[in-house]
């Protein structure tokens, strides 16, 4: 499993990374074609509007970050897939745009902080390859490739003059998640 981190899409993306993974030997590919499947969990999540959240009904500011994986009160190392799909993943080895490779392509952003002043999100992942037995449930999943870890770290400050981005990066490691907001609440 690889990953290609040398592209950039839009102002609030902290890049584009896409993954690739080549079966070997290439006569499996003629046995098994449809089985294969590139798959990222999530690992660690974290992210503040306003150095809080603004996630209830009436859109109030809240203390506590906005978004936050593993769930309070879930066990720890849980994960929850949480991947591209669609048009930006190719999971056929023998689709005729490569040969015995798959590809997932991800574009990890930042939601703009609309008029919440600040928005900061960190988050780590991990992407492998599985070969699916039983497609009905995670059970018949075999993990076939090391894990790739990686993870995006992301500020955006909408009351700053000219660039509105402080830090928009895309790592091949996982962070340290913090634990408390970088910027401060502002009325």
């Amino acid at each position: 499993m690889e990953a290609n981190t040398s592209f950039f899409y839009g102002p609030y993306a902290a890049g584009k990374i896409e993954f690739t993974a080549t079966i070997e030997p290439a006569e499996v590919v003629n046995v098994f074609s449809e089985v294969w499947q590139i798959r990222q969990d999530k690992v660690e999540i974290i992210g503040w509007e306003n150095a809080g959240n603004y996630i209830t009904i009436d859109n109030t500011w809240t203390n506590g970050p906005e978004q936050l994986w593993p769930p309070e009160g879930g066990l720890p190392g849980q994960v929850e897939p949480d991947g591209p799909e669609g048009k930006a993943v190719d999971n056929d080895p023998t689709s005729g745009v490569s040969t015995n490779q798959l590809y997932a392509l991800d574009i990890p952003g930042t939601p703009y902080p609309q008029d919440h002043h600040t928005y900061e999100r960190y988050r780590n992942f991990r992407t492998y390859l599985t070969f699916c037995t039983d497609e009905t449930d995670d059970f018949g999943l075999w993990k076939c490739s090391d894990l790739l870890n990686w993870s995006q770290r992301t500020r955006i400050d909408a009351d700053k003059v000219g660039s509105k981005i402080d830090l928009n990066e895309l790592n091949l490691y996982h962070i340290s998640i913090p634990t408390t907001p970088y910027y401060q609440y502002r009325p």
